[in-house]
């Protein structure tokens, strides 16, 4: 029984040690990524690539502005797909989706595309914001263990994440508005490359209910280069 106790008594202490809240371990992710030092020498960030959705794919391209604004055209079969925000005003162009003329976005949408302007993961700059942060367990995907921490803005809007043991973070899941309906979309990051001192994901895959719905491979990031603002305008 002594020694039972004794073990018990051991394991307990080894436990208390090594297990992390959910702070400690964003902030390990921060820090994997390239740390907030990094982070923040980057202004402005433009990514080429492409996009797949339903089998197609079409080439992309995406000019961010730290904390200000981001701007995303997708041509597609002689049209353009754009969406644009800029300081919380925002306008988007889809004739795939209804609007062949540019259209102011709904408050759900300048909510999505605000998130988008951090160059490394919304998470961090959420966090330096006052973002609340609570630790649901673990989760295992094939051999991997994964850490799920919910995040909670001042607005009560939530998302929880996964970061693996090398504190990447391997995926959110996040509540959107589309067609009048919110849903749980699940953006799964792979292929972290290093660049410019951060370590940012190549590919991107968005899913919903289980199925993929888009793509995005990245081919390029380019750091810190000039961005004209008139860019970000609606077309009158």
């Amino acid at each position: 029984m002594k020694k039972f106790l004794s073990v018990l008594a051991f394991t307990i202490s080894c436990f208390t040690v090594t297990a992390q809240t959910a702070e400690q371990i964003v902030d390990k992710a921060y820090t994997a990524a390239g740390g907030a030092a990094n982070a923040e020498k980057i202004k402005t960030l433009k990514l080429t690539g492409s996009i797949s959705v339903q089998g197609m794919e079409f080439p992309m391209t995406q000019h961010l502005i730290r904390g200000r604004g981001v701007r995303t055209e997708i041509p597609v079969m002689g049209s353009m797909v754009q969406m644009s925000y800029l300081d919380g005003k925002g306008w988007k162009q889809n004739p795939f989706e209804g609007a062949p003329e540019p259209t102011a976005m709904t408050e759900a949408e300048l909510k999505e595309q605000q998130d988008q302007t951090s160059p490394v993961s919304p998470l961090f700059d959420g966090v330096k914001k006052g973002d609340k942060l609570e630790l649901l367990g673990e989760e295992t995907a094939g051999a991997e263990k994964l850490w799920k921490i919910r995040s909670t803005s001042s607005t009560g809007v939530s998302s929880t994440w996964f970061i693996n043991s090398s504190y990447d973070i391997v995926k959110v899941i996040s509540k959107r508005e589309a067609a009048g309906q919110v849903q749980d979309i699940e953006t799964a990051f792979s292929d972290y490359r290093q660049a410019e001192g951060v370590r940012l994901p190549y590919k991107l895959v968005n899913s919903a209910a289980g199925q993929v719905f888009l793509e995005i491979n990245v081919d390029k990031y380019d750091f810190n280069i000039p961005v004209d603002e008139k860019i970000f305008a609606m077309p009158a």
